[in-house]
């Protein structure tokens, strides 16, 4: 009976090592505890998206909002401090799809924190995505992995 709970107990420790090692070598970014205890519950919301000449470009960024919720939906958006241009676009629009219940009526602040990972990839909209709505989002892009090409073609010239 004791051997039967230490190997038991040696695999729970097994298990426990290997998920914080997976969870250190991924670099993953905690997402904050909820600011607001009472959070209203978002009922649907698009995806969020990296604007991919954002990532090309290698735009970074935390864009921070003030929303304004009236009978289910975002009626304004305020931006509070300032990031680039078209990191506030995408958040602006991606919190514009956001559905609340319909009663309700609050004024709430969110996190939008765009971010560029170090690794490249092969495959086009490789964005990792963290969701802890309605008080935060994180996107991380890898950029894509350029393909050489040929200037003047494959073809072999015959004289």
């Amino acid at each position: 009976m004791i051997r039967k709970a230490s190997v038991i107990l040696g695999v729970v420790i097994l298990l426990f090592a290997v998920a914080l090692r997976q969870d250190s070598e991924s670099n993953t970014y905690a997402a904050p505890p909820a600011r607001h205890a009472l959070a209203p519950r978002i009922l649907s919301a698009a995806v969020p998206t990296y604007p991919v000449v954002a990532v090309e470009a290698r735009i970074t960024g935390t864009v921070r909002m003030r929303l304004t919720i009236r009978g289910g939906r975002v009626v304004e958006v305020r931006e509070l401090g300032s990031a680039p241009p078209m990191l506030v676009a995408a958040a602006k629009q991606n919190v514009e799809t956001w559905r609340f219940s319909n009663g309700v009526n609050k004024t709430i602040e969110t996190s939008f924190v765009f971010q560029i990972s170090s690794q490249e990839t092969e495959v086009e909209e490789s964005t990792h995505t963290v969701l802890d709505l309605p008080s935060f989002v994180m996107l991380r892009a890898r950029r894509l992995k350029l393909k050489p090409t040929t200037l003047y073609g494959s073809h072999a010239r015959s004289d």
